[in-house]
């Protein structure tokens, strides 16, 4: 039960069980139970610019969330002795540690559960690429690094 709302929140899917509800309120999906006016989490995204922030209660800074970098690497070509500059992306989905372990254990389900929908959306995004590219050259696309890191 837990993992299959987690993961409806994350699809951002509303969904009413009765004593649980998931619904859209301004630009995030909240989780309420039932006959209660308070929110017990709240997940704000963006798929363009995959951010990701989970939300408890009415805190002001996210338990879940994601951090990007981009790294470039100066990599010699032996043939024509210069340097091509690689740049490729790293992602950190960081989880917070609170003092409630039921709620520090839901933040590292919820954190693994984005880094997989991060990787499955990265991985469609260079295959359309890939797709799309008829040029025939030899351009490959890194699969950047995504990590789960606690805070």
């Amino acid at each position: 039960m837990l993992e299959n709302t987690l993961s409806k929140l994350l699809n951002q899917t509303e969904k009413d069980w009765g004593y649980l509800r998931i619904h859209k309120v301004d630009n995030a999906y909240t989780v309420r139970m039932w006959g209660s006016t308070d929110t017990i989490l709240r997940f704000q995204s963006n798929e363009n610019t995959r951010s990701y922030r989970l939300f408890w209660y009415r805190r002001p800074k996210p338990s879940v969330s994601i951090q990007s970098r981009t790294t470039t690497n100066k990599v010699l070509d032996p043939k024509t002795k210069t340097y091509k500059v690689k740049k490729y992306k790293t992602y950190q989905v960081c989880c917070k540690i609170e003092a409630n372990q039921v709620e520090s254990s839901i933040n590292r389900i919820f954190a693994e559960m984005v880094r997989v929908h991060l990787v499955a959306l990265i991985q469609a995004r260079i295959e359309q690429l890939d797709r799309d590219d008829q040029t025939g050259t030899e351009k490959t696309l890194e699969s950047p690094v995504v990590t789960v890191i606690q805070n």
